[in-house]
């Protein structure tokens, strides 16, 4: 069974996710898919775990995030404080449907929200974390460099552009708000399961970063991707990702 169905988030904004059981047993596990920064829960990537998932009879919710998709939110108010209320709204969601066995699937910018969210949960039966940007003010200094963080600043938002050529404003608040969520403090207090996916090519995430935040976890695989990017975009590396998951997922289903 997949439906299209819609949650509010803690600002009462609606937001819109897919379900997808393939069991019609709610006792069965389910896990919550948290897109990347200006992505959405559509993106291929998603579709296909979805896909690979429900296959072994693993449920999952895709959503987007506000501003995103076919959720309410205007994207320049996005801050990672922000996508752990829209990700804890989406757990109450569940639960309060009668789930109760719910795990956390979240990739780039959804990865390091479900850190955060996952640090505060004491139930997740696992956390997947598919190339999460671990120290987002390291990124966003390597990406756009000290002038242009220095402007983003005296101007209070930046223009960014898209992969289909669609411009959009981010608000300062979004950098301003790192200070709030520093994974590598939260890092000891996760208990769930963890597997951390990287490519040795990722620009977002390096691979020392990865293996100094999985250090602090309790129970962690760290699965290193020699030459894949931040999109795992070879059809191999993609295949081979899932496959990751899936194999993850399962084993603690």
């Amino acid at each position: 069974m997949q439906k299209k169905t819609y949650f509010k988030n803690k600002e009462g904004l609606k937001l819109c996710g897919v379900l997808s059981d393939p069991t019609n047993d709610k006792s069965k596990p389910i896990v919550v898919v948290c897109h990347g920064d200006f992505s959405s829960k559509d993106s291929k990537a998603y579709v296909e775990i979805e896909k690979a998932l429900n296959e072994k009879n693993i449920s999952t919710f895709r959503f987007d995030f506000s501003g995103f998709g076919e959720s309410e939110g205007n994207v320049e108010n996005l801050t990672v404080s922000q996508g752990v209320r829209d990700i804890e709204s989406a757990i109450e969601f569940l639960k309060a449907s009668g789930y109760s066995k719910i795990g956390l699937l979240g990739a780039s910018f959804g990865g390091v929200a479900s850190i955060m969210v996952a640090s505060k949960s004491s139930d997740l039966f696992v956390l997947v974390l598919k190339s999460p940007v671990i120290d987002y003010p390291q990124n966003e200094l390597r990406f756009r460099g000290e002038v242009r963080m220095e402007n983003w600043q005296k101007l209070g938002y930046i223009e960014h552009t898209s992969r289909d050529g669609r411009v959009s404003r981010r608000n300062y608040s979004f950098v301003e708000d790192f200070k709030n969520n520093n994974t590598f403090e939260v890092g000891e207090k996760i208990k769930a399961p963890t597997i951390i996916l990287v490519g040795d090519q990722d620009p977002h995430v390096t691979i020392k970063e990865a293996q100094k935040f999985s250090s602090l976890l309790e129970n962690y695989k760290l699965e290193i991707f020699s030459g894949a990017d931040h999109h795992f975009s070879k059809p191999q590396d993609f295949q081979k990702m899932i496959q990751n998951v899936v194999d993850f997922v399962a084993s603690y289903k």
